[in-house]
Order: C-alpha cells, then structure tokens, then sequence
C-alpha cells in the first residue's frame, strides 16, 4: 500500500483520540505507521465502530410476555413454538422433544446469539424464508435487546421474573389469557360434527351450531333439537 493511497486515511485516523494514544504509547514514526498502514487502520476503525447497546434482562422479561402463548422459558415445556430454555448458541431446529419445525427451519444453518436473533426478532421470514413463525418482528432495537438479554439470562437459569400487566403495551400485542377464567358461555365443552356441521357445546349448557346446512350460526340449549354426532 503505497503513501499517496494510505496518506488521506491516516489523516482522518489520526484526529481520532484513540489513534492519538496508540501513537504515543508505542512511540511510533511516520515510517512505523506507513509500515503497518493497514493493520492500524483495521485497529482504528474497529476501536471506534458502534457496539450494540447492552439489554435489560427484567425488561426483556416483560416484553417477552407477549411471546408467552407459544413459547415458554422451562426446559422441555413446549408449546406451539419450542421452549427456549437452553436457545443460547443452541443451533436452529434442534430443541428435543418439538417436532413441529417447518422444514426451512430444520434446514437452517444458524446457531442463535446475540447477533442472529437480533436479526431473528427484527424478522423472521427474512432471517429463515419459508419459517412457519407467523410472527412478524420487534422494530424497536432496544426491545429486541431487552428480548435477548432475557433469553440469554434464562439459559443461564437466572432469568428475572415479569410484569405481565405491561406485557402488552411492550410489544403492541396483548398478554396471555387466563382462559381457565372464561366465562360459561366462553368455556367450550366439547365440539363435535355430522357432515359440514359443527357443533359446540358450552360450559352454560348450550349449543352452537354452524355449517353450510345452517343457516350461520344457531345457539340453541344443548337438551333441544337433535344430539350432536359424536366425533
């Protein structure tokens, strides 16, 4: 690398202050510099490029909630989705006992950290096309971070709990429901059907039926009209 095609990127380099305290440190000359040209530049711009901005794990563990109905941090529970107990620098597609990965997921050669999920969580489709995670990603950069160091902190098996109340207004979406608190008419008893008609019973006893043979919908009590077929 000759002086003419280094010298302008040593000016600009040597404004720098950290380029100032390698120069004094090592007592370095013009021919020192010129010599060693490209490693120090190397050196000088990576000292000075940005650095991702460190997570909060306890906000991550409330932003996470919005992500609570299909995955679980408990090692071997999983839900629609894997749980990611141990995600840290586990390989895509490979958490024991969840068989439901999509097949460009299987395929995917990714090992997740800090760098692959935050591009993960920005979106998924673009990370892994063909991914069947109907999700469609954090654009806030420092939720995703909060995200991860909550993730990397479950690994761990220090993971610090959450707010669910705020959960919601995190992530634009809302918490998890307890559905064991339904009301009766929202609490489905058993579902069965005879050809294109369906139908529903609730806990309040009464029926639901829909199909192309009804008229829309009909609730009626679950004692009238005919049984439902079983299944």
């Amino acid at each position: 690398m000759g002086f003419q095609s280094i010298l302008p990127v040593l000016r600009i380099a040597s404004r720098m202050p950290f380029a100032r305290v390698v120069f004094q440190e090592y007592d370095m000359t013009v021919t020192d510099v010129l010599a060693n040209a490209s490693a120090i530049v190397l050196c000088l711009l990576a000292a000075s490029a940005p650095a991702h901005a460190a997570g909060d794990a306890s906000r991550g563990a409330t932003a996470f909630q919005a992500c609570a109905s299909c995955h679980s941090v408990n090692p071997g529970e999983q839900l629609t989705g894997p749980s990611l107990a141990n995600v840290w620098h586990q390989k895509a597609g490979t958490v024991p006992g969840f068989a439901r990965y999509s097949e460009a997921m299987k395929k995917a050669s990714i090992v997740w950290d800090e760098n692959t999920l935050d591009r993960w969580l920005a979106n998924p489709s673009a990370v892994i096309p063909g991914t069947s995670m109907t999700f469609p990603g954090i654009p806030d950069a420092a939720v995703r971070q909060d995200v991860i160091a909550y993730l990397k902190s479950a690994s761990e098996g220090n993971a610090p709990s959450a707010s669910r109340s705020r959960a919601g207004m995190m992530m634009g979406q809302p918490s998890k429901l307890n559905l064991k608190q339904a009301p009766p008419e929202g609490h489905v008893v058993s579902i069965a059907h005879c050809r294109d008609t369906y139908s529903v019973k609730t806990a309040d006893g009464k029926v639901n039926r829909c199909g192309s043979s009804t008229s829309g919908s009909k609730r009626i009590p679950a004692t009238s009209g005919r049984k439902p077929a079983s299944r």
